[in-house]
């Protein structure tokens, strides 16, 4: 006899089944949960367990009491750093829900399969769960024999005339300095170049020059 059988006996009984009995019992049922990756048993996933009477949770490797039905126990279970795994545990008839049916007669197999009382699930259910695949940290032991980074660099000038020695002289005069000699180039760099123009009485300017124009250096 199936457990097919006992549903459609359970269907077509349990509404004419008013204070009757059960001699199988325990509609409840402890369950064992445990996590496993790579062979091991893993702590601390978070698991929750379903079928049609209800849900429940705990935390691996643990027990929980759930409520027996003839349908299966869903099991799903995540935490950090892993894929969430997922099994099912399909319930088995007991033995005694077929001798209800010596004993108690239909009514009474209609009453177990109906709480859930005639089926049971695995005591232990194991849940296969994935490292997840994160990226390998940078290998720093081999840092130490990097080859040296090149830098590019641009020697300072000579100092001495240049390109722009007029245009800074000019610029000098602007600013009423009477120029002593040609403006001397001091420095080159990405931004430009570097003039100082010595004027008559001591005083000397400096400028940034670039493109087409000399302006005062900052």
């Amino acid at each position: 006899m199936s457990k097919r059988f006992l549903l459609v006996v359970a269907a077509a009984l349990s509404v004419a089944c008013t204070g009757c009995a059960s001699i199988v019992g325990g509609t409840s049922q402890n369950i064992s949960v445990e996590a496993r990756q790579d062979a091991k048993s893993l702590a601390g996933a978070a698991c929750t367990l379903s079928n049609d009477k209800g849900k429940w949770f705990v935390t691996t490797p643990g027990s929980v009491g759930v409520q027996r039905s003839y349908e299966a126990m869903s099991v799903t279970c995540t935490k950090s750093g892993s894929e969430p795994g997922t099994t099912s545990a399909q319930s088995t008839t007991k033995p005694m829900a077929f001798g209800n049916i010596l004993f108690g007669g239909l009514v009474g197999a209609a009453i177990d399969v109906g709480s859930g009382a005639a089926y049971d699930y695995p005591n232990v259910i194991q849940v296969e769960m994935k490292a997840l695949d994160l990226p390998k940290p940078a290998d720093t032991t081999q840092q130490g024999v990097a080859a040296p980074m090149t830098v590019a660099w641009k020697p300072t000038a000579k100092p001495g005339p240049g390109p722009f020695s007029r245009i800074a002289a000019a610029q000098a005069t602007r600013e009423y300095c009477m120029p002593v000699g040609d403006a001397v180039l001091t420095g080159s760099g990405s931004g430009g170049d570097t003039y100082v123009v010595n004027c008559m009485g001591g005083m000397t300017r400096e400028y940034a020059c670039a493109g087409q124009s000399c302006l005062p250096a900052r």
